[in-house]
């Protein structure tokens, strides 16, 4: 009889963990992302000016959208930034000048970025929803 619960809990605890597996937003590939800078033809930039702080929304592990007030930017990286999810190993940000992140010279959390894209806010929300169904919203 004992067995008998102790199937059960583990059977239910798997639905459990099963379910909250398949609520998780679906991440974007990166050739997916790939394929949306170049189809909708986003303008590369040597530098981002920002104010106060840069914050960074995490698109996939090649690339993040970053933000401040009203300027958007999608930053690509050089290689795989396992940085942005791991806080294992977390270098500090490079920077040489202060308020200003470039292409190919700064850096995130340690990962150098390759190239900056300037975006809109449409173009960010529709960033953040490639990895979604058709028919999912938009978080």
């Amino acid at each position: 009889m004992k067995k008998k619960y102790q199937l059960l809990v583990a059977l239910a605890a798997t639905v459990v963990i099963l379910g909250a597996c398949g609520t998780q937003g679906k991440i974007p590939s990166r050739e997916a992302v790939d394929d949306y800078v170049t189809v909708a033809e986003l303008e590369e930039v040597k530098f981002a000016r920002y104010i106060r702080q840069l914050n960074h929304t995490y698109v996939n592990d090649y690339y993040v959208i970053l933000s401040e007030r009203d300027r958007l930017y999608l930053a690509e990286f050089v290689r795989r930034c396992y940085e942005l999810t791991e806080n294992i190993r977390v270098t500090p940000d490079i920077r040489r000048e202060p308020n200003v992140i470039r292409a190919r010279l700064d850096t995130i959390r340690g990962c150098h970025i390759k190239a900056l894209y300037e975006l809109n806010e449409g173009q960010a929300a529709e960033l953040r929803s490639l990895g979604d169904a058709p028919g999912d919203t938009l978080k």
